[in-house]
């Protein structure tokens, strides 16, 4: 054996890949881009649109209400409550949040925001029932639970739909 028989031609990498493979990756990432453009198409024409604020907070009180339980009423008021509160800051820009009820209430009473002016004692009432039972070490039955779940889906449904004029597709029932 010579030298000349040892040495061996460059190759070029990926060569060996046998035909077919590299059309069926070209199929797949057809098939993959065409999947995508008829998925985002199909979004477009449902009407995408972010979820507004009156509506996170309804989904948010229906999704507390497995809480509404005697044993777990400290735990559902405070949920219900900071339900309230993040939707009063998204919804009507009100800092609800890092102030305590009585906080709240004396700023809101300064307000210049009619729709919450008018709405200030059922928000008030809710708010307190709430500290009740959360802070006071009280418990709640279930039928006093639903009547706070009630105010609070109340509140949110018609100080939306007086902030802005009557929303479309507002349920009068249950979240």
């Amino acid at each position: 054996m010579t030298t000349m028989d040892d040495i061996r031609d460059i190759r070029v990498p990926g060569a060996g890949l046998p035909d077919w493979i590299l059309v069926a990756c070209g199929a797949l990432l057809l098939l993959c881009a065409l999947g995508g453009v008829v998925f985002w198409r199909r979004r477009l024409r449902q009407g995408f649109r972010p979820q507004r604020s009156f509506e996170a907070a309804l989904a948010e009180l229906d999704s507390a209400r497995p809480l509404m339980l005697a044993a777990r009423g400290a735990e559902f008021c405070s949920v219900a409550s900071g339900v309230v509160r993040r939707y009063l800051e998204q919804g009507f820009a009100a800092p609800a949040t890092p102030r305590t009820t009585e906080e709240f209430l004396q700023s809101l009473a300064q307000s210049a925001d009619g729709v919450l002016a008018r709405h200030a004692p059922r928000l008030a009432e809710f708010l307190q029932q709430c500290d009740i039972v959360k802070f006071a070490g009280t418990s709640a039955s279930p039928e006093r639970l639903e009547s706070l779940y009630q105010s609070a889906c109340t509140f949110v449904r018609e100080s939306a739909a007086e902030a802005h004029d009557a929303l479309p597709a507002m349920r009068s029932g249950g979240a």
